[in-house]
């Protein structure tokens, strides 16, 4: 009679097991797609043209994950904003970069898989008489959104004033082509 009950109690705590390990990969399954089936927005700067010494830059939203995002919302600090600004910058460019932090700049939705532009400041002259905002500066910032499901995520990521095409300092001219 003690074998039979020892064998029925390790049947009940083999399939108490198996149970719990179920409803655990259930919860992570769900857990998964969820973190997979959202938004993901990201900020990055890149070069809207560059010369020898200048170059004007703009600021890119994008939405990369595979649902709308939807109250997109840019926010800095002040006083991180204005360390990249060069100390001869003009009143228009401070404003402009400014107003990319404000709150009545918020995006009422972002695609999935579409990006959204904006003109970012430049700089033109050579160091240290440069004017408009610091290349190779960095400005902290947070992404405040949310999906269609009202469920709110915050991204912060670092953005740099510097081209995307030359992330080392250069890169190679085109060949210009003979007639």
């Amino acid at each position: 009679m003690k074998n039979m009950d020892i064998s029925v109690v390790s049947q009940y705590g083999i399939s108490a097991t198996a149970l719990l390990i179920s409803i655990s990969s259930f919860v992570f399954a769900i857990r998964s797609w969820h973190q997979s089936n959202r938004p993901i927005v990201v900020a990055y700067i890149e070069e809207h043209s560059m010369g020898v010494n200048s170059a004007t830059f703009n600021l890119v939203l994008s939405n990369t994950g595979n649902r709308p995002a939807v109250n997109v919302r840019l926010n800095a600090r002040s006083n991180d904003i204005e360390k990249i600004f060069e100390e001869k910058i003009d009143e228009v460019t401070k404003n402009g970069i400014f107003n990319c932090f404000k709150e009545d700049s918020e995006l009422a939705l972002l695609k999935n898989n579409t990006s959204i532009v904006t003109s970012f400041g430049s700089f033109e002259g050579i160091y240290p008489k440069r004017e408009g905002i610091k290349y190779d500066s960095w400005l902290p910032i947070e992404i405040t959104y949310k999906d269609l499901r009202a469920k709110s995520y915050k991204e912060k990521i670092p953005l740099k004033v510097r081209g995307l095409k030359g992330f080392g300092g250069g890169i190679w001219s085109e060949p210009k082509k003979n007639n």
